[in-house]
């Protein structure tokens, strides 16, 4: 969320906000610990691994909206599938590319897709 629009929010709305996220908020009173509050989570990484490698996935990205339909629509494609690592992944959505792709050139869909159920079912996000 913009900060400035979270800057403008109530305490109340920040509570609610900080709620929605799964953050305890009772430790924060001001609006501005709040705000810390929700920052510090939403800033937050998981390492997690898929294929055989590691990936830094920001929490910011998995609520990112274009994330979060993709993630709740049955009929995903796999072009739904690349997009949306490419967001959670960042520049890393390239060292995954690059390990499968095969020698000739042949970019192997079923090792992306299980990189993404790898990714998005994981432990490390879940508890993160």
């Amino acid at each position: 969320m913009n900060k400035e629009a979270m800057a403008r929010m109530s305490a109340e709305e920040l509570d609610e906000y900080g709620r929605v996220l799964g953050i305890e908020m009772r430790p924060a009173k001001t609006a501005a610990q709040k705000m810390a509050l929700i920052g510090s989570k939403r800033d937050r990484t998981a390492t997690v691994t898929a294929l055989g490698m590691q990936f830094e996935v920001p929490m910011k990205a998995l609520s990112d909206k274009r994330v979060t339909d993709v993630l709740s629509d049955a009929a995903r494609t796999d072009a739904d599938v690349y997009r949306t690592l490419g967001l959670m992944l960042g520049e890393q959505m390239g060292e995954l590319v690059d390990a499968v792709t095969d020698e000739d050139g042949t970019v192997d869909s079923a090792a992306i897709a299980l990189a993404f159920v790898r990714i998005v079912t994981s432990d490390e996000l879940k508890n993160c």
